[in-house]
Parts: structure tokens; C-alpha cells; sequence
């Protein structure tokens, strides 16, 4: 599937092939292989990387280059740049059908490559003083843009199954004091409200009608929520497990999450990227859907597409149905811009009180 990568925070300028391919691992969150990638363009300003896997029996090129375009359609790009990873008898054909495709819908390519094993080839140029047949050997590390985009907070894992596993819940003892504190959180709201009836499925229904018929319980979520952003905009020290067992509890009221999405906003993406990974990393499966669902916001509204979707993916494994993820990958899959979302207004959310 297509990864965008646009909404930066700065944007990005390449001056030649080797700062090209050095800025790819960086815009997707980790180094690609046995891939293909799109680079959009607006002028000379890279503003969208998508990603696909190369073609399997299954999967063909047709195939992987009509996926890369539909992402590209929403995105506003009118060039491209497409650079394949791998050995010539797998990229060639995706390279072939995405040109021919990207041409048909007015989308010029302006530079096709292959890289492998520190070398790059052009199907565009068929010079052999600048594009020898045994290719160009390039070095990343000469190029001065992985030490921008570091500084800029990307990362890049060596590949995409490092990136995921970095995103695993935790395990071990932070997972036995997570599962404690969370059965300490439904244990004082089973004192508090002894007619609360605990649902079965995970995130909107779990805590069965006790968000509806409770308006303290929402009060008190959004004000913990406000304190909890507040707090991470400021730097201070992430949160403990009683404070994050407390949050997730909460954030299963619609309301509670709202606020939480609507303060999802420009000037604090990196450090609310943090808490809420944070939080969907500890929550026990049955809480994860709504802080994994406000963590792949968070990195969309960064650019961060492939960590985007990884969060997406740890909700699907315990609520396929949660409705902000399935709204959320809808806009991953058709390319939607970050730069097309407006920040939300958390005062005009209705009143957490009931009043």
C-alpha cells in the first residue's frame, strides 16, 4: 500500500540523486527493500512519499503502480520521481507500468531510478558519462540531508518490521503494572457506579452506557485529558501507569477522546506523537483502540504515513471495526494531504458536563 509522506514541518529540498535516495528512509520511517517509491513533487519541493512492494505473482506491476496512483491523485503533485529497491528483474516491470500509468494521468516523471548495493541506475538518462550501464555508486553519508531531517525528529529503521516491532506493546513488568492499574481503575468506578455494565468489545462500547448516563465521568475524562496534553506540551516526564490506566479507561467515551483529538494541533505534533504512542504501547488490548487511533492522527498530521498505518494496524488487531481508525486509513489509502486537515476547536465540543 501507497505510504504518504506530506505535511511536513519544513520542507524539503534535493539538489541530486544521492540526497534523493539518502532522504527515502528518512520520509517513510525506515530503509526500504524489495520496493518501489514514489516521490511527489510540487515545483521543486518534495511534499509526498508513497511505498509499495515490489510485484509478486498475486500482485503485479500493474498492480503496485494503480496503488502508488491513488495516493498520488489526493496528494496535488503534478511530477514524480520513482526509485525502485532491488535487482533489475523485479524493479524494471513496476518501474515500466508506474511511468506509463503516472504519464497517462498527467503526471510527469521526472527521474526514474533502481538502487542496490550502493549504486543507482537511471531509465530516464541513457548518457553513459553521467549514467554508466554498471550504474553510479553513490554514499549517503556525504549528503547533508539525513543530519536535517535527524535534527527534524525523523528516524530511520533498517526496515519496516523494525519499525513495527518498535511500536509492540510493552511486555514484562511494565505490562503487569499496566494490567494492575487498569483493574484498579475499573474497580473505583465499579464503587462509584455499581450499575455500570462492562461491555465486551473493545474501544467505543466497552464501558457499556456509563459515558451516556454519567456526565462526571466524561467531566472528569476531559479535564484529565487537558491536564495530560498540557503537561506533555511543556516536556514534562511522560506519564506513569496509574495516570495512563486512568486515560485510557476515559478515553473510551467519545467525548473524552474528542478533546483529545482536538488538541491534536500544529504546535505540539512531536510531543503528542510521543504520549500517545506512549499510551497505546502500555494500554491493555481492550483500551488500545482510542490512544492507538489518536497516535496515527498525530503522526499523519506529521507526514509520518508508515507509522500511521503500524498504529492503525495495532488497533485492526483489537477493534477492526473502532470508527475513527477505519476513517483514518480511508485517508491514508487515498493520499489525503495533512496540509487539507484545519486544527479542530476543542471549545466547540459540547459542553463535557452535560450542561
Amino acid at each position: 500500500m501507497p505510504r504518504p509522506r506530506a505535511g511536513a514541518t519544513s520542507t524539503l529540498r534535493l539538489t541530486n540523486p544521492t540526497d534523493l535516495i539518502a532522504s527515502i528512509p528518512y520520509l517513510l520511517g525506515f530503509h526500504p527493500h524489495d520496493s518501489l517509491v514514489a516521490v511527489g513533487l510540487n515545483g521543486k519541493e518534495v511534499v509526498f512519499t508513497g511505498r509499495g512492494a515490489l510485484a509478486t505473482r498475486d500482485h503485479g506491476p500493474g498492480a503496485v503502480a494503480t496503488d502508488l496512483l491513488t495516493a498520488f491523485r489526493n496528494s496535488g503533485c503534478t511530477g514524480a520521481i520513482l526509485v525502485g529497491f532491488g535487482t533489475a528483474d523485479r524493479v524494471t516491470p513496476c518501474v515500466d507500468a508506474a511511468r506509463e500509468l503516472f504519464t497517462i494521468r498527467s503526471i510527469q516523471v521526472r527521474e526514474a531510478l533502481r538502487v542496490t548495493d550502493g549504486r543507482y541506475w537511471s531509465y530516464v538518462c541513457d548518457n553513459p558519462r553521467c549514467c554508466p550501464p554498471e550504474g553510479t555508486p553513490f554514499d549517503g553519508a556525504t549528503s547533508s540531508v539525513p543530519a536535517t531531517l535527524t535534527v527534524a525528529g525523523l528516524v530511520a529503521q533498517p526496515d519496516r518490521s523494525v519499525l513495527a516491532a518498535s511500536m509492540a506493546p510493552v511486555e514484562g513488568p511494565p505490562r503487569v503494572a499496566m494490567a494492575r492499574a487498569t483493574s484498579a481503575v475499573e474497580n473505583r468506578l465499579d464503587q462509584r457506579w455499581p450499575h455500570r455494565r462492562r461491555g465486551d468489545v473493545a474501544g467505543e462500547t466497552l464501558v457499556g452506557d456509563l459515558a451516556r448516563a454519567e456526565p462526571a465521568f466524561t467531566a472528569e475524562g476531559v479535564e484529565l485529558v487537558r491536564r495530560v496534553v498540557a503537561e506533555a506540551e511543556k516536556g514534562a516526564e511522560p506519564p506513569g501507569v496509574d495516570v495512563m490506566a486512568e486515560l485510557c479507561v476515559a478515553l473510551c467515551s467519545v467525548r473524552v477522546r474528542d478533546e483529545a483529538w482536538a488538541r491534536v494541533v500544529s504546535h505540539s505534533l512531536e510531543e503528542q506523537l510521543a504520549l500517545w504512542l506512549r499510551v497505546m504501547r502500555h494500554a491493555e488490548p481492550s483500551y488500545r483502540a482510542a490512544p492507538g487511533s489518536l497516535a496515527a492522527f498525530t503522526a499523519w498530521r506529521l507526514g509520518r504515513g508508515s507509522l500511521a498505518n503500524l498504529a492503525l494496524d495495532r488497533v485492526a488487531e483489537v477493534a477492526p471495526e473502532y470508527s475513527m481508525a477505519r476513517m483514518l486509513r480511508g485517508l491514508l489509502e487515498r493520499g489525503i494531504p495533512p496540509s487539507e486537515w484545519k486544527d479542530l476547536n476543542p471549545d466547540r465540543l459540547p459542553d463535557p458536563g452535560g450542561g
